[in-house]
């Protein structure tokens, strides 16, 4: 089975967009997207900002997704009508 990476083009780091990136190995792929989202001060940021969340609950802004820009090929590993549900969901979950 081939190993697909479930991640929209759109969120990978600035030098991703890069054919080096698109045919890295799986491996090599997930090592510059946990090193560009989950770095120590961005970590560190989301867990001061949790605990502010606890005090004073505050909505995320979220930005309108253009639902006709996501091309069902960007959509790998999962159902496309899937991976839409899931989204939704999230957005509905965080929106209040």
């Amino acid at each position: 089975m081939t190993q697909l990476l479930l991640l929209h083009p759109l969120t990978y780091p600035q030098d991703s967009h890069t054919p080096a990136f698109e045919t890295a190995p799986i491996p090599r792929r997930l090592t510059l997207l946990i090193e560009s989202y989950l770095s120590v001060d961005i970590l560190n940021d989301r867990l001061q900002d949790l605990s502010q969340q606890f005090q004073h609950p505050q909505p995320r802004p979220w930005q309108p997704i253009d639902w006709d820009s996501i091309n069902p090929s960007q959509i790998r590993g999962i159902d496309p009508l899937i991976f839409l549900a899931i989204l939704a969901g999230s957005i509905d979950t965080e929106t209040p």
